[in-house]
């Protein structure tokens, strides 16, 4: 087991034991041992945001962002927290993104399915994102209604039916 695999594992312990703080510091460790990895700059991002931190959080998100521009999961957190922030512009910048790229991506494995060129795991994952997508579509709405807000318009933004606080929105995608 490498130094990368020892620390992760210690941060998940730390995690286990409700002590978030020596986890955190254990994954910083692991992101600064590991600079090409997201997998420990999400997890500082869960939590900053179980820390109330949601700047700190998209922050990491950002950084993971820079290393895996096409991971659809860290832009819809990344709306998410900026969304929670009241950076409306930003936020829909990364949830246009990820509805692109699940777009994409949903669309290649149809036409990899027609060739039959798929596995059971990659028609489970596009269907898996299509549901993301349309909850990433009514995200949408709710982000240009907030942007009306922002920009001094009255109309109120539309809110889905199933609308919880933000924060707890933020990650819960990605597990």
């Amino acid at each position: 087991m490498g130094t990368y695999d020892r620390i992760i594992e210690q941060a998940e312990e730390r995690l286990r034991a409700n002590e978030s703080i020596q986890a955190m510091q254990l994954y910083a460790e692991a992101a600064a041992v590991a600079p090409d990895r997201k997998e420990p700059l999400i997890e500082l991002a869960q939590l900053f945001i179980d820390h109330d931190d949601i700047e700190g959080a998209a922050g990491f998100l950002e950084k993971a962002l820079t290393l895996d521009r096409a991971d659809v999961f860290i832009r819809l957190n990344l709306a998410l927290a900026y969304f929670e922030l009241e950076h409306a512009e930003r936020a829909m910048l990364h949830l246009k993104e990820a509805v692109l790229l699940i777009q994409y991506i949903v669309a290649g494995t149809r036409i990899d399915e027609t060739f039959g060129r798929t596995t059971e795991t990659e028609r489970e994952r596009a269907a898996e994102l299509e549901t993301t997508g349309e909850y990433a579509l009514e995200l949408l709405k709710e982000l240009a209604g907030l942007a009306e807000l922002q920009a001094g318009s009255n109309a109120e933004p539309e809110v889905p039916s199933q609308s919880e606080p933000f924060a707890t929105r933020l990650l819960r995608l990605a597990s």
